[in-house]
C-alpha cells in the first residue's frame, strides 16, 4: 500500500491554479482560537499572561468565514485586538473579500442583514443591490491608502497588484443583474450547467437528502433550484437583481500573473457545485443560535449575527485585517516586520494536498510564533484517501458492522439506508493506520529518496517537520480543531467524513524531556568515567609487568 502512495504523492499537481473561485469553501466555518482551550487555559493555570495581541495568517484563505467565524467566538473575557493577515493569490477572491470587509467596516449593524444576502444569495432585493452597487462604485475610485483610511486601519492592501481587484470590481459593476432585462446573463442555467457536469453532484445532493431531518427537506431543494438565501421576512417576487459577485473567471482559466487579468475574461457564473453557501456555517451552531425549518432562513440569520459581532469589533478597532495576493511561499520573513512576535495561528487549508507537508512548512515555519507556547499551524487533507483502496470504506463484511453502528445511532434500519449517502458509515471506521501509511508514504516521496521499505521514515521522523511536530493523531491531542469530524451529528453539512487536520507546533521541553534527557546526561558521564577508569587500569598494569 505504502508503494501506491508514495507514486501517488509524488505526482501531486504544483502548477498554477486551473479552477473555479472559491468564494465559499467546501467545509463549515471554524474558530481558529478556541482561547478558552488554549492561551486562556493556560493563563488561568498562571503559566503565562494572556497575550493582548493575536494574529492569525491565512496562507490561502478562500473565503471570509472563518476570521469571521473566529471573531464571532472571541470570549467576553477577552479584552485584545486579532490581527488577520489573509493571502489568496486568486485575485476574484481577495476582491470579494474586501468588497464584504469594506461595507462591514463603514456601514452599520442594521447594514448586516444586506450584507449577509449580498455574502450569500445569488438574487438580491433591489435595496441589497443598490447597496452593493455603491459599495463598488466606492471601492473602484480607491487606491489602497484611501482603503487603509476610509476604513480607520481595519482593511489594508499589504502586497499585490492592486490593479486586478479594481477590474473585479469594474467587472462587477458593470455586469447587468436586472432579471428581466435581455441584455442580462442568465446566472441560473450557468449556475445549472456547472452542477450538471460535475461528475456525482446531483446524485450525491439526493443521498445526502435522506439523511436530513424532513422539515429542512423543502429548504435545501429550494436553495438547490435557484440559490436564493434570504431573511424569513423576504418573498422571492422581490428578488429581481442577480448577485454580480457569484460570477468571475471560469474553470478553463489559469491563475497566473504571466496570463492577463480580470479585465480580459469574461464573468460568468463561477461558483463550485460542491460549495453550497447554507453549509458555510456548522449546523449545531445554527440549531443552538434559533431553529427554524428552513436552513436558508437559519444560515441568513446566524450570519446576520455574526456580522454584528464583527462591526462591533471593528468600530472598536479590536479587529483589524491585512489583504495579500501573493503565491503562499512566497510571503517571506518580511511580514514579520508587522507581526515581530510572529503569528499565533497559521491556516493553511489543504495546501499539502497539492505540495505536500514539507513544501507547505518549510516556507510557513519561520512566520510562526516562538514566543506563544500555544501557536499552532493547521494543515487540512481533503484527497488524502484518492486511489487507497478500503481507506474510508471497508469490505462488505465491515461495511455491514458499520451499518449497525449507525443504524442505532440514526434510528434506522437497513433498509433505510438503501439510496443513502455511504458518508453516514465513515465516521464509523477507524482508518487510523491507512491515514498514518499516507503520512508515511507522503513523506517518503517528498525526501526524494527510492521507493523502498527501508527508507520509510518512523513515527518519529515523519511526526517532525522543520522544527515543528505534529499533535498525536492517535490520542486526539489536537487542542484547536478536531482531527476528524462528526458526520452523522451535522445532517445538513453533509459532511463526507474524510477531512483530516493536523496540528503542529514547536517542540516545547516538557518535564519527561527534561528527565530523559537529565538521564542521557548521567548515562554519558557514567561511560566516560568508567572508560577513564579501564585506561588507567591499563596503564596501571603495563607500569606494573614493566616494573
Amino acid at each position: 500500500m505504502w508503494q501506491v502512495i508514495t507514486i501517488l504523492a509524488a505526482s501531486k499537481p504544483k502548477g498554477p491554479l486551473r479552477d473555479l473561485p472559491y468564494y465559499f469553501g467546501n467545509s463549515f466555518a471554524k474558530d481558529l482560537l478556541n482561547l478558552r482551550g488554549n492561551e486562556m487555559k493556560s493563563s488561568s493555570d498562571g503559566n503565562k499572561k494572556l497575550p493582548c495581541e493575536l494574529s492569525i495568517l491565512f496562507a490561502a484563505s478562500g473565503d471570509l468565514k472563518n476570521a469571521i467565524k473566529t471573531v464571532q467566538s472571541l470570549p467576553s473575557e477577552y479584552a485584545g485586538t486579532v490581527l488577520f493577515v489573509m493571502n489568496d493569490a486568486d485575485p476574484f477572491v481577495t476582491a470579494r473579500n474586501i468588497l464584504i470587509l469594506f461595507m462591514l467596516s463603514t456601514f452599520e449593524h442594521a447594514r448586516a442583514s444586506n450584507i449577509a444576502s449580498i455574502y450569500l444569495s445569488l438574487r438580491l432585493t433591489k435595496e441589497d443591490y443598490f447597496i452593493l452597487q455603491g459599495a463598488l462604485s466606492t471601492l473602484i475610485k480607491m487606491d489602497p491608502s484611501q482603503l487603509k483610511e476610509k476604513t480607520g486601519g481595519v482593511i489594508e492592501f499589504k502586497d499585490g497588484v492592486f490593479n486586478d481587484l479594481r477590474e473585479v470590481w469594474t467587472g462587477w459593476s458593470k455586469l447587468p443583474c436586472l432579471r428581466k432585462d435581455k441584455k442580462c446573463a442568465n446566472l441560473d442555467k450557468e449556475r445549472q450547467r456547472i452542477f450538471h457536469s460535475t461528475p456525482l453532484a446531483e446524485s450525491s445532493v439526493r443521498a445526502s437528502l435522506k439523511l436530513v431531518p424532513k422539515q429542512h427537506v423543502p429548504s435545501i431543494k429550494e436553495w438547490f433550484e435557484n440559490g436564493v438565501i434570504r431573511p424569513s421576512n423576504c418573498v422571492q417576487s422581490s428578488l429581481p437583481y442577480y448577485n454580480p459577485t457569484f460570477t468571475g473567471r471560469s474553470h478553463d482559466v489559469v491563475i497566473s500573473p504571466f496570463k492577463g487579468s480580470p479585465a480580459s475574461w469574461k464573468f460568468s457564473y463561477c461558483v463550485s457545485a460542491d460549495c453550497a453557501t447554507f453549509q458555510i456555517w456548522d449546523y449545531l451552531d445554527l440549531m443552538q443560535y434559533h431553529a427554524l425549518d428552513s436552513v436558508t432562513e437559519m444560515c441568513h440569520e446566524f450570519t446576520t449575527y455574526c456580522f454584528k459581532e464583527n462591526i462591533t469589533l471593528m468600530k472598536e478597532r479590536r479587529v483589524s485585517f491585512k489583504m495579500m495576493t501573493k503565491n503562499f511561499t512566497n510571503l517571506g520573513v518580511d511580514l514579520l516586520k508587522d507581526v515581530p512576535s510572529g503569528f499565533d495561528r497559521i491556516y493553511t487549508s489543504n495546501l499539502i494536498d497539492y505540495h505536500g507537508i514539507d513544501g507547505v512548512i518549510q516556507p510557513l515555519e519561520p512566520l510562526l510564533s516562538r514566543q506563544n507556547p500555544k501557536s499552532i499551524l493547521f494543515t487540512e487533507t481533503f484527497n488524502w484517501y484518492g486511489g487507497i483502496n478500503h481507506a474510508v470504506e471497508p469490505d462488505n463484511i465491515g461495511m455491514l458492522k458499520l451499518q449497525l453502528l449507525a443504524s442505532k445511532d440514526l434510528s434506522c434500519t437497513l433498509l433505510d439506508f438503501i439510496g443513502m449517502s455511504v458518508n453516514v458509515f465513515h465516521e464509523y471506521y477507524d482508518n487510523t493506520d491507512f491515514f498514518t501509511c499516507y503520512i508515511r508514504g507522503s513523506r517518503l516521496a517528498e525526501s526524494g529518496k527510492p521507493c523502498s521499505k527501508s527508507n520509510l521514515p518512523k513515527w518519529s521522523e515523519f511526526t517532525e517537520c522543520h522544527g515543528l511536530r505534529m499533535h498525536d493523531i492517535h490520542n486526539g491531542r489536537n487542542s484547536v480543531l478536531p482531527y476528524r469530524l462528526r458526520v452523522n451529528a451535522r445532517p445538513v453539512n453533509m459532511l463526507r467524513g474524510h477531512v483530516r487536520t493536523l496540528e503542529w507546533s514547536r517542540t516545547p521541553v516538557t518535564n519527561c524531556q527534561v528527565v530523559q534527557n537529565t538521564k542521557a546526561n548521567y548515562c554519558f558521564f557514567l561511560t566516560n568515567l568508567v572508560a577513564i577508569l579501564l585506561l588507567l587500569f591499563i596503564c596501571y598494569i603495563n607500569d606494573y609487568f614493566t616494573l
